[in-house]
């Protein structure tokens, strides 16, 4: 049995679809205000447990042997780093006590590319530059590089199997929210951006993550 996080976001809402199209039970752990209406049909039951609700937690795992956690705060505004510590350090480190509390088996934390150690200019970028503390490019990179390392850490303390994976900017089908990618790729394919500066930047389908 599994548990999803962040269920009702694009990725969550691509993983719920296709755990759901192959037939395997799936959970989605979810916030009271949370747009029910985005999961109905492609979960066994849904249990509110916000991230900051252990207890919640605890219950909401018992049963599960996979917990797949892609709820996360993104924002590129340096104003809100209290706010994205919260939901992405202090939510994950709830989630791997909740784990661990409840015998979940295995633990899939959903990082992000912006967490790796981007400053030593190293390319091609690999998984295995690490999540340094501070050495993310952004607020948002650094509160993902600290949880990254928090399930890193209960991985190698032998407790929890855990897995992360670390996508870059994330497009495709089913971001109902209108997120910045999809946005902006709207905006252009509409003729809405009158001009455009040098550099690249790399997507994901959200299919393929």
């Amino acid at each position: 049995m599994l548990a999803l996080t962040g269920a009702t976001g694009h990725l969550g809402q691509s993983l719920l679809r296709q755990i759901s199209s192959r037939g395997d039970l799936v959970n989605v752990i979810t916030r009271p205000r949370s747009d029910r209406t985005l999961l109905e049909g492609y979960c066994n039951r849904i249990d509110n447990a916000p991230l900051d609700d252990i207890r919640a937690l605890v219950r909401a795992f018992e049963g599960i042997d996979t917990v797949i956690h892609a709820a996360a705060l993104i924002d590129i505004r340096q104003g809100n780093i209290k706010t994205m510590y919260e939901v992405n350090v202090k939510g994950t480190e709830n989630i791997i006590t909740a784990c661990r509390q409840a015998g979940v088996k295995r633990l899939i934390y959903i990082s992000s590319i912006e967490a790796l150690d981007l400053k030593a200019k190293r390319r091609p970028i690999r998984e295995d530059f690490g999540f340094a503390r501070g050495n993310a490019i952004m607020g948002y990179g650094n509160t993902k590089a600290d949880a990254s390392r928090l399930v890193t850490a209960a991985g190698l303390s032998g407790e929890l199997e855990t897995v992360l994976i670390c996508p870059t900017g994330i497009i495709g089908p089913w971001d109902f929210r209108g997120g910045v990618f999809t946005t902006m790729i709207k905006r252009f394919l509409a003729g809405k951006i009158p001009a455009a500066v040098p550099g690249g930047f790399d997507f994901v389908d959200v299919r393929d993550v």
